[in-house]
This record gives structure tokens, sequence and C-alpha cells, in this order.
């Protein structure tokens, strides 16, 4: 995967051969109706009935180019909003109307239907027969992630039908995605295989792999969580993990990213819903991300400071180019408490919290941070470097208040945080699993669980990591040169460890996974 300014070029590796979807495409037309034309998309082929109920202008959840699909027929909708539309689909012995701004959708049993099938026209009070009805779901706009899962779970029990993530569907929808104003570019990339032939690799043939290049997702969208806002070098947005999970997986599902960083795609599969399992050697990954899954409430962490004593404690000199002595003293009366805390034990959720903040304040470029202004804080300069950026600029560290930064950063995090995304983050945080090792071998992850990698791989000799993170491993007395971090500097090196860790994702990939 590689991306520009303004262009995201990818292409798929799928660990089994899917069924046809008998050319159905998927429109995507707006967020407030994606979440549900994934879930209709992945029973497609089971529905053997599809009528379009609308006033004139149409938003569908199935169609194609050639408008020849056979299952499909439209009708008009009388009663109910002026902005309403209905799609009646039949699955085996039920109906199902979904409703594209009410945000539910009903089920009837064949034999006791409230309205005729193949009719010209619908009323609403016909479509909308709760007496009738054998079940109903509200999903509140889309927004509520679970009623997927509930609603796969009772399709399953009544049909015995499962759903299909099928990458062919998605595959429709990029090659006629066009929702920032840009086609897609179909073109292809090549690669060098490889084989394991008596416990070494050696170079096969060439193979092609169809890539698509496209704005896919976009600064235009709806933004992201605030609990994603957490610096970390060479990370990816959020967008990109979430245009995946959303169409390719179901609530409960198993995501995993065996290189997590500062976990986003753990956050985000966790956002929506499914289990989140990451893995990364660096030990500043596991902390960057676990405490966003379990995060305590800003009343926690308030009260939490202010039982902490910051005492005048013994610093590192060499530190002063960045920070004033008497906040130098704070940060390291801090780190002294979370390193007791954690060998003894003791550490909970909130201290975890308190850690997280802490690194993702260290440095930066404004009075939210610890220090005078530096590089941004996604990676931290040399003492020699700060010390030419003080001179240049004529500056000296000012008194910052580390548990006042502390504490506003931790509002910024949580203000996106409500009910309903702590009852969310609980379910994913007590099945999620996070592994600090290499990514190469993984016994841990049983084989066949996982239904969707993403990830982006280290980058070939470009990110010195260790380097970057210098100053947060310090704070965390964690010494770098002993993380074996992967910093391949030629290509068929970097190749040959990534082709070891393929090999331990095809094996943890359930069959049709991604």
């Amino acid at each position: 995967m590689a991306s520009n300014a303004s262009q995201i070029a990818f292409t798929f590796l799928d660990n089994a051969q899917l069924k046809s979807n008998n050319g159905a495409k998927v429109v995507y037309k707006g967020p407030m109706f994606d979440y549900r034309k994934a879930f209709w998309s992945a029973y497609y082929e089971n529905i053997n009935f599809y009528c379009i109920v609308s006033r004139g202008n149409t938003e569908c959840l199935f169609g194609n180019d050639d408008y020849q699909d056979q299952k499909r027929s439209i009708a008009t909708l009388k009663g109910g909003s002026s902005n309403q539309q209905a799609f009646i689909m039949q699955m085996g012995k039920y109906t199902f109307v979904e409703f594209s701004k009410e945000g539910s959708w009903y089920v009837y049993d064949n034999a006791i239907l409230p309205f005729r099938l193949g009719e010209s026209v619908y009323h609403m009070s016909e479509l909308r027969n709760q007496r009738l009805a054998k079940h109903h779901v509200i999903h509140n706009y889309s927004e509520n992630y679970y009623w997927q899962k509930n609603s796969a779970s009772w399709i399953r029990s009544k049909l015995g039908i499962e759903p299909l993530r099928s990458y062919r569907l998605l595959i429709d929808e990029i090659k006629d995605f066009n929702a920032f104003g840009k086609d897609t570019i179909v073109t292809s990339t090549e690669a060098a295989t490889e084989h394991v032939l008596k416990g070494s690799y050696s170079e096969c043939d060439q193979i092609h792999i169809e890539t698509y290049v496209n704005e896919f997702w976009t600064s235009k969208q709806r933004a992201a969580n605030a609990l994603h806002e957490i610096s970390y070098r060479a990370c990816f947005k959020p967008q990109l993990p979430r245009f995946f999970i959303e169409r390719l997986t179901l609530p409960g599902d198993v995501v995993y990213d065996p290189f997590a960083g500062r976990g986003t795609t753990l956050i985000e599969s966790a956002l929506w819903g499914r289990v989140p399992i990451g893995c990364d050697i660096n030990p500043l990954s596991s902390i960057m991300t676990l405490p966003r899954l379990n995060p305590p409430t800003v009343d926690q962490v308030a009260n939490r400071l202010s039982r902490i004593e910051l005492k005048d404690v013994k610093y590192p000199k060499k530190l002063l180019v960045f920070y004033h002595p008497e906040t130098l003293k704070q940060i390291c009366a801090l780190k002294k408490y979370l390193i007791k805390k954690e060998k003894n034990g003791e550490s909970d959720q909130v201290d975890q919290w308190i850690c997280l903040v802490a690194l993702s304040r260290l440095t930066g470029h404004s009075s939210g941070f610890f220090s005078v202004y530096t590089l941004p804080p996604n990676q931290a300069v040399s003492i020699d470097s700060q010390k030419k950026i003080n001179e240049k600029r004529n500056q000296e560290p000012p008194l910052r208040d580390v548990k006042n930064i502390i504490l506003k950063k931790t509002r910024t995090l949580l203000k996106d945080c409500d009910d309903q995304i702590r009852k969310i983050l609980r379910y994913a945080s007590n099945q999620a699993c996070f592994l600090t090792q290499p990514s190469e071998r993984i016994p841990e992850i049983a084989s066949n669980s996982v239904s969707l990698v993403v990830t982006s791989p280290p980058f070939l000799d470009v990110v010195n990591y260790a380097q970057d993170n210098w100053l947060r491993c310090w704070f965390c007395g964690i010494d770098p040169s002993a993380v074996p971090i992967t910093m391949a500097r030629k290509v068929e090196q970097w190749q040959h460890e990534m082709t070891k860790v393929f090999f331990e994702l095809e094996r943890v990939l359930k069959p049709g996974g991604h």
C-alpha cells in the first residue's frame, strides 16, 4: 500500500476463492447509509426478490452498470415522509423491508405478508406493520454498531444463512468509486514471489497484482474519534482501516494488525465493535494502545493526578535543553511514580492512561507540551539538534504545569467517549489481545481466526523508530537498543522479512479472510 498527498493505491490479497456475486455492485453515496449497504450486500446471493420503493430520486442498495439485475424492480411509495424510501428483499421464507430514512427494518413471514410482492405502488402503512412483523430492528441511522451482529445472528438462526464478506463486491465498488470527484485508476503492481525450500527462501516467478488508485478517504469525511489523536511517526489515518473494516467484517469479527504502531487499526476496529488483536515488537506500542481500549473518565484522571506528589527528584541535566528545571523535576517524579507502580504490579487503567498522555506531551511545538518549541511530537530530536533549535530561535524552556497539560489533553482525547462508545470499547477490550514480540511467529493467535488484517509494514531504511522514540523510551524505562526493530536497508532483505510475516498471516486468516 502506498499513498501521496491526495491519492491512495492499494491491492487485495484474498485468502480464499469466494463465490461469484452475480455481477452485483454496491453503490455507496453517503456515510449514513453505507453501513446498511455493507450489511445487505453480504446477503445478496440469498436474496431472490428485491424491490426499490421510492418517490423518484433513488439510492440503491445493489446495482450494476448495465442495469440488467433481474432481481430488481422499482415501485412507487405512497404515504410517510416526503424523503422516505424503502427496500423490499425476500430471503427464503421471510421478506425484509429496510427503510432508508427511518433507521429500521421489519421482517415478515411470506405466508402472512401485509402487502403483495410485485406491485407497482406500495403504501407506507402496509410496509410498516408492527402487528404482523416477526422481527423489528432499529439501527438508529446506522450509528448503533450492535444491530449488525444481532441481525446476522437472527438471520442465521431462522434461515441458516451466513453473511458473505467478499472482496469481489468491494472491488466492483472501488472501480466505480467517485465519491470525492475522482475516477479510480486501475493499474498493476509487479512483485517477485518467494517460497520456502529446506528452511531457506528462493525467488520464484514475477506476479502481477491489480492495483487501484483513488482518493478513497479524505479530510472531507466526518472526523475520526478523538481517541486517535496521539502522534506517532509514519502512522496512517483511521479512515484507512475504517474503509475496509466496515465493508469486509461484521461486529464480533477479529481484526489484526501485525505492526500495530500507535494502534490506529486496533482502536478503530474496537470503535466499530470488532475484536482487536495487535502485535508490535516495540513495547511503546502496547503502552500507547491498550489504555485507549479501556479509557478512564476525566474525573478519575483528575482525582488520580491530585493524589500524585511530584516532589523534587534528581533529573538528567542534559534534558534541560528541552525543559525548564522545575518542569523536568515534575516529569522525573511522574516517571518514578509510574515505573514503581508498574514494577509492583499496582498500575491500573488510570495510571496507564496518565502514562500514555504524558508520552504524547513530552515534546512538541506549542504550549500544550511539556517542552520548549521543538519538532512535531511524532519524533524527538537529539540533544545536540535541540541546542541548535534553541540558539536559532533564541529561546529558553518555559515553566509548564505537567498535571494541567495531562488533564487538558485527556479532555480532548475523551470528548467523543459517550456511554455508547464506552460500552462498545468495553466489549472490545474484554476480548482484545496485544502481543509484544516479532510478528513472524504468533502461536498465541489461533489458526483460521482472523477476518481482516490491516497494517503498515516497517518502512524501508527511511524511519528510525528507535531514534525517533528515544525520549519516550527514557520516560518508560525502556532501552531502545534492546528492541530489535526491523530496519531493512535493501529491498531483498525487506522482502525476506515480510515474507515470513505473510506466511503467518496466511495461517491465522479465516478462509475468505482478507
